[in-house]
């Protein structure tokens, strides 16, 4: 086991008395002795450092950190850097830690949630994730498949061109301008060698129609090749006809069915996030896939009910 003996340093030894100058021994990881200058502490067989006056002093504990974003001015940009590119910045911030003195560090979150891990989880059991992206971007898109998603929503389509952008940010060249890498986390860094032959075929692209607007032309998004299924959303179609908050306004209904009626005749999945105790409802007026809850209205839910049953 090494051993130390750091000799003509200032000790600060924490216990809240000043600093002395004195000696202390290390031996492996741990401080086997400390005493003042001039003390006699057995250095047989240990490295003698001469601190030249330098203060000694238990490493540093840093109990709340953010190792991949520290002094990031733009934390929402960090939403856009890859996994790869995440470990790397908590290595040099972790360096940057050690330097400074910190000798244990507890980091207590990543800046970017791993879609990556979330996404492994699902595809391990029986579920397919359905990613929604932010934007209808060509970028923003080849980061979330180039980490394994297989099925996007594209938010906010109003047109033809726009749904033929989407789908084309999901195809490699000529079909489209996916940038090709032959090492992600999709393809296993490599490992799947028949990556490139099946990956279009896998894929599943969902556009979102959310406006009047893109309701008149439902019959032609709807047709653009690679388009697997319209996915409507009610409240920013209530909102966009005059009834903000107000979804199940009768008028909304009505056109919520015949958008189901006209994605089907094109050959392809309608789609809706409804409530509940309406989903039944959609499945028979011909919706194929439905969401009927989400993680947020069922947390929120749940602890009401939960509270509820202890109010006196």
């Amino acid at each position: 086991m090494a051993k130390i003996l750091f000799k003509n340093v200032n000790v600060l030894d924490c216990t809240g008395a000043p600093p002395y100058a004195g000696q202390v021994m290390v031996e492996g990881n741990r401080i086997k002795a400390v005493a003042p200058q001039g003390a006699t502490i057995p250095a047989e067989g240990a490295r003698v450092v001469d601190g030249g006056g330098a203060t000694l002093m238990p490493g540093l504990v840093e109990a709340h950190s953010h190792l991949t974003f520290l002094d990031t001015p733009d934390l929402e940009g960090l939403g856009f850097v890859p996994p790869e590119e995440h470990i790397l910045r908590t290595v040099k911030n972790a360096k940057k830690m050690l330097d400074q003195g910190f000798t244990a560090c507890n980091s207590a979150a990543s800046a970017k949630a791993r879609l990556d891990e979330a996404i492994d989880a699902m595809l391990a059991g029986t579920t397919e994730p359905i990613v929604r992206p932010a934007w209808n971007d060509t970028v923003l898109i080849k980061r979330y498949l180039d980490v394994g998603a297989r099925t996007l929503l594209i938010p906010y389509v109003q047109n033809v061109e726009e749904a033929k952008r989407a789908v084309a940010a999901t195809r490699y060249p000529p079909q489209g301008m996916r940038g090709v890498s032959g090492c992600t986390r999709a393809n296993r860094y490599g490992r799947v060698k028949d990556y490139f032959k099946r990956v279009h075929d896998e894929m599943c692209v969902l556009v979102q129609v959310e406006t009047r607007a893109a309701m008149a032309q439902i019959d032609a998004i709807a047709a653009v090749e690679g388009v697997d299924g319209v996915f409507i959303g009610p409240n920013d179609l209530a909102a966009d006809m005059g009834h903000l908050g107000n979804w199940q306004h009768p008028e909304v209904w009505k056109v919520m069915e015949d958008a189901a009626k006209r994605i089907a005749k094109a050959g392809k999945a309608p789609g809706i996030l409804v409530g509940e105790a309406d989903g039944k409802r959609c499945l028979d007026m011909g919706y194929l896939f439905v969401a009927v809850g989400s993680d947020l209205v069922m947390l929120a839910r749940g602890t009401e009910a939960l509270a509820a049953k202890f109010k006196k």
